[in-house]
C-alpha cells in the first residue's frame, strides 16, 4: 500500500524540510533548517535558518504540514570506516560487545569496497523523534552524520574538500573520507547548480532532498518508516476528506438548485391553484344560485303550461254590468319583499277586488263562477258598504 501511495505525486507533496541536528554536551544542540520545494524536475531552496538552539526554534521555522527529513550528528554518534565482514553484524564492526537491540546502525558506501558505519542508541533517537512528534511534525527519514551529502556531492562545485562547521569531507561524487573538526567555516559558500549555498546549510539541504527519492519507505528504518506512513496516510485522509467535502458541496449545490427549481414551480402552481380555487368557488356559487332559481321557477310552476290568460278571460266574460272590477292578482305575493330572501307566492290563487251595488248580483256572479270546472273553490273574503246609496267594496279569493 505504501509503495502505491508513494507514486501519487500530488499525495506526497511538493515541499519538505531538511534538518541537521548536531548534539552537544548535556541537552545543548545546534540545528540548521532548509525548506525545499519541487517544481517539475527542479528542487529549490525557498527558506532556511541556521544556528537554532532548541526544538521550539525549529518548530517556529517549519510549517506543521511539512514532512521532515532529519540528519543527526555530534555527541552520541559512533562512526567508522570499515570493510564489511558478512559473517558478523554491522554493529559488531563498531561495538563488538554491544547488544543489537540497543542501537540503530546505518551504513554508507565509501571507496575500495569499504563502508562508513554509523550507530546511535535507540533510546536517544526515539527521544529526538518524540520531541518532533510532540510538536506535530512527521519525521519521514533519518540520516546519521554528514552522509546525506552523498545526494549532492557530484553536483557541488568545490576545489578540494568540503569544509563544514563540524566536518571536513573529501570525495568527488560520493564521500570517501570524513574528519571531525571544531573550526568555524560558517562564512564559506558552495555553488550547487545556479544557487549559492552556505556551508552550514549543505547537510540540511542534502537531507531534505532525500524526501524526493523514489521508494523512500524501503531505505528508511522503523521509526522513520512509521512516520513516513503516517504522513502519507494523513495526506490521503485530508485529500479524501477534501474530495468528500467537494462532492458533498456539489451534491448540496445540485440539491439546492433542484430544490429552488421545485420551490419556484411549487409557488407557481400554488398561485395557479389559488386562482383556480377562487374560480371554482365562484362557479359553485353561481351554480348553486342557478339551481336555486331553477328550483324556484319549478316550484312556482312557471315551467308548466300556463292557462292564466284563459282563466282571466273566463272570469271577465261573466262579470255582470253592475259589478266593477278594480284589481285582479294571479299567484299573489305573501308578506313583504326583503332583499336577499326568496319571494313567497300563493300558487294557484287569484284574488279579485271590485265594487258592487247589489249583493244579490254579487252572489249570483260568485255562483256562476263556481260552475267553472277549473275553479276548485271561491270565497267572498269581505263585502263592505260605507253608505247605502254607494256600491260596496268586495274581495274574492279563487283557488284553481
Amino acid at each position: 500500500m505504501i509503495q502505491y501511495l508513494e507514486k501519487i505525486k500530488s499525495l506526497k507533496g511538493k515541499k519538505s524540510a531538511g534538518v541537521e541536528l548536531h548534539l552537544e554536551d548535556g541537552d545543548a544542540m545546534t540545528s540548521h533548517v532548509a525548506i525545499l520545494k519541487q517544481s517539475g524536475s527542479n528542487i529549490r531552496l525557498i527558506e532556511s535558518a541556521s544556528q537554532l538552539r532548541s526544538y521550539q526554534s525549529i518548530s517556529e521555522i517549519i510549517p506543521k504540514s511539512l514532512p521532515v527529513c532529519l540528519s543527526i550528528g555530534g555527541k552520541g554518534m559512533i562512526y567508522k570506516k570499515a570493510t564489511i565482514n558478512p559473517n558478523i553484524s554491522l554493529l559488531q564492526h563498531l561495538l563488538p560487545n554491544a547488544r543489537e537491540d540497543d542501537f540503530y546502525v546505518f551504513h554508507y558506501p565509501a571507496d575500495n569496497q569499504k563502508h562508513f558505519l554509523a550507530a546511535i542508541r535507540k533510546e536517544l533517537l526515539e527521544k529526538i523523534i518524540s520531541e518532533f512528534n510532540n510538536r506535530e511534525f512527521n519525521i519521514v527519514y533519518v540520516e546519521l552524520g554528514p552522509f546525506a551529502l552523498n545526494q549532492i556531492m557530484g553536483s557541488l562545485e568545490k576545489n578540494k574538500d568540503l569544509k563544514l562547521n563540524n566536518y571536513i569531507i573529501s570525495g568527488e561524487s560520493s564521500i570517501h573520507d570524513v574528519q571531525t573538526t571544531k573550526e568555524d567555516h560558517t562564512g564559506l559558500t558552495y555553488q550547487l547548480g545556479d544557487e549559492t549555498i552556505k556551508s552550514s546549510l549543505l547537510i540540511a539541504l542534502a537531507t531534505g532532498i532525500n524526501f524526493y527519492t523514489e521508494n523512500l519507505a524501503n531505505i528508511g528504518f522503523d521509526p522513520s518508516i512509521q512516520g513516513y506512513k503516517e504522513y502519507l496516510y494523513g495526506r490521503l485522509f485530508k485529500s479524501a476528506g477534501l474530495g468528500f467535502l467537494a462532492l458533498l458541496f456539489i451534491l448540496l449545490l445540485v440539491n439546492f438548485i433542484f430544490f429552488d427549481h421545485l420551490n419556484k414551480r411549487y409557488n407557481q402552481l400554488t398561485f395557479q391553484l389559488s386562482q383556480k380555487s377562487e374560480l371554482i368557488t365562484t362557479l359553485n356559487n353561481l351554480k348553486g344560485e342557478l339551481e336555486n332559481k331553477e328550483q324556484y321557477i319549478v316550484d312556482r310552476g312557471f315551467l308548466e303550461p300556463s292557462r292564466l290568460s284563459y282563466y282571466c278571460d273566463r272570469i271577465a266574460r261573466r262579470v255582470p254590468v253592475s259589478i266593477e272590477l278594480n284589481r285582479m292578482r294571479i299567484n299573489p305575493i305573501t308578506g313583504k319583499l326583503k332583499t336577499g330572501e326568496d319571494v313567497e307566492m300563493q300558487k294557484g290563487v287569484i284574488t279579485i277586488q271590485g265594487l258592487s251595488s247589489d249583493n244579490i248580483v254579487l252572489n249570483s256572479w260568485i255562483g256562476s263562477l263556481k260552475q267553472m270546472p277549473w275553479i276548485q273553490s271561491i270565497r267572498l273574503e269581505n263585502y263592505v258598504r260605507k253608505k247605502s246609496n254607494e256600491p260596496g267594496l268586495f274581495s274574492l279569493i279563487i283557488k284553481f
